[in-house]
């Protein structure tokens, strides 16, 4: 009996979530659908928690809708993810959906192709030896190589690469 009064009890506050929240603000796409904004958003984001995930149109529309229900002093993430749902699978048309959705898949394709780009730097840098960072910097001296090895360690860019003669066997970061 408690367990099927939890639920009720569930189901009645993503209700009342539901209620509170402003359906435009939730079903409105991030950064006025510019997906380039959004992009440098979520490396921004990024590069404070070192973790990139691909984001879905549902993750945006989850975002918006944790934003809508704090402003409504909800803050159980656990009736929020519910009402992200709900809102997603009922209140969102196949065309909202799909926009959403296209927006996400186009944040992602720039991000990896930004991340790429970075990745194929950092392994440009770690493949110069001793003479050619010499020549690159001016004659200052070898790169400092325990640098490098951070940078590909933090980004994972390196793997099966040799530097001054020792093989790099860390594995690739996924971005």
């Amino acid at each position: 009996m408690d367990e099927q009064q939890d639920e009720q009890d569930e189901q009645q506050q993503v209700f009342n979530l539901l209620n509170l929240i402003n359906d435009n603000n939730v079903s409105r796409l991030p950064y006025n659908n510019n997906a380039n904004d959004l992009a440098i958003h979520i490396r921004n984001d990024v590069s404070m928690t070192g973790v990139f995930a691909s984001i879905t149109g549902e993750s945006l529309l989850r975002q918006n809708m944790e934003h809508e229900a704090h402003l409504n002093n909800q803050h159980n993430q656990h009736i929020i993810d519910l009402a992200a749902d709900v809102f997603w699978n009922t209140r969102l048309s196949y065309q909202q959906r799909n926009q959403f959705t296209n927006l996400a898949n186009d944040v992602n394709d720039i991000n990896e192709i930004h991340f790429q780009a970075s990745n194929d730097t950092h392994i440009r840098i770690y493949q110069l030896d001793d003479q050619h960072g010499s020549d690159i910097f001016g004659g200052i001296g070898a790169i400092n190589f325990t640098y490098v090895n951070e940078v590909c360690r933090i980004t994972g860019a390196c793997e099966g690469l040799t530097v001054q003669g020792k093989p790099n066997n860390r594995l690739l970061c996924q971005f």
